[in-house]
């Protein structure tokens, strides 16, 4: 008994050790050139965070706004940056923002995560908030004000015509749609014929599918594990329905391993493999995201479905209801 207490003392020891070796390692940082600009004036934004090369640095999800303040107009590829220490990697990304407030506007913390090889500890830096002043217009009143410029005279052109040329048509539409509606009568054929029920395509699915998560406000109301419950369900669906892989009895590593490298391009694979450790995390580990990590998991997964999705799917009944429909119109 005292022996298994003994090993359970040094595990827990090692534990310690490990957290306080990462949080040392884990340095994120935000600048910007300039803290005063006009109002809708663009300024960059640089992240720059450094962590042991062993390992993996979980970046944010930046899409269009930071916070509510801040909007993001254009983001850079991050770099990774040689250092002094062979064993530290420093990644930067460049960013240019804006707002469209007055007055004193804050770029909130952001929150980088680091996760060791065999996934076991995690580590969380967040950078320092950055206070921005944006200057309102400044308008001349000693200046004259100019005249109110009359109604400009508008000659006949095709889009004032466009209304009456599509009520013809219409018209014209409705004639013909009588005519084949009467002779189908005639011939004792129904008018309309029904169409088998569609099958959707996977992307399709996956889509409508996170539409309904997004709508449920899971991890707004601190229910983090049944919303990446939800989401990774969601990707693992996709993965199987799109990619033949049995997905949702594989751990995250065997379904990074087994999709294919032809089809998925680098950024995509991130994104899916940055959700589903923050994922496994938050099931497992207790984590407990912030709101810009919990937006940026969902869009992380329709960026995925978008950039794998079939081009081209063409279905069998679609080409039945052609055929079908082919013969009715040489028939009338």
């Amino acid at each position: 008994m005292r022996k298994t207490y003994y090993i359970l003392f040094l595990l827990s020891i090692a534990v310690i050790y490990s957290n306080s070796l990462f949080s040392q390692n884990l340095n994120a940082i935000a600048n910007t050139d300039t803290t005063q600009l006009p109002i809708g004036a663009p300024v960059n934004l640089q992240l720059k965070v450094s962590a042991p090369k062993e390992g993996k640095v979980l970046w944010p999800a930046l899409n269009d706004t930071i916070g509510n303040q801040i909007v993001v107009l254009s983001s850079e590829k991050r770099d990774t940056a040689t250092t002094n220490n062979k064993d530290i990697q420093t990644i930067i990304q460049n960013l240019k923002i804006t707002s469209f407030d007055t007055g004193n506007v804050v770029i909130p913390s952001i929150a980088f995560k680091y996760v060791a090889p065999d996934s076991m500890f995690s580590e969380e830096s967040q950078t320092a908030p950055i206070e921005l002043y944006i200057n309102s217009p400044k308008v001349d009143t000693t200046k004259v004000f100019k005249p109110i410029v009359g109604p400009i005279h508008q000659s006949l052109t095709f889009w004032m015509m466009a209304p009456y040329i599509g009520g013809g048509l219409l018209l014209a539409i409705i004639v013909v749609i009588a005519i084949i509606i009467i002779i189908r009568r005639k011939n004792a054929k129904p008018i309309f014929t029904p169409k088998p029920k569609p099958v959707i395509p996977p992307h399709e699915l996956a889509v409508q599918k996170l539409e309904v998560l997004k709508g449920k406000t899971l991890w707004q109301n601190s229910k983090f594990k049944e919303y990446y419950t939800e989401l990774t369900d969601i990707a693992r669906e996709y993965l199987n329905n799109r990619f033949n892989i049995f997905a949702l009895e594989m751990t995250t590593d065997e379904i990074m391993s087994s999709l294919p490298k032809s089809e998925i391009n680098e950024q995509a694979r991130e994104k899916l493999y940055n959700t589903l450790v923050l994922a496994d995390l938050v099931k497992f580990a207790k984590e407990k995201p912030t709101a810009i990590e919990n937006d940026g998991c969902l869009m992380n997964i329709y960026d995925f479905v978008k950039e794998t999705k079939l081009k081209e799917q063409i279905l069998e009944d679609e080409k039945g209801i052609e055929k079908n429909n082919n013969k009715d119109i040489k028939e009338l």
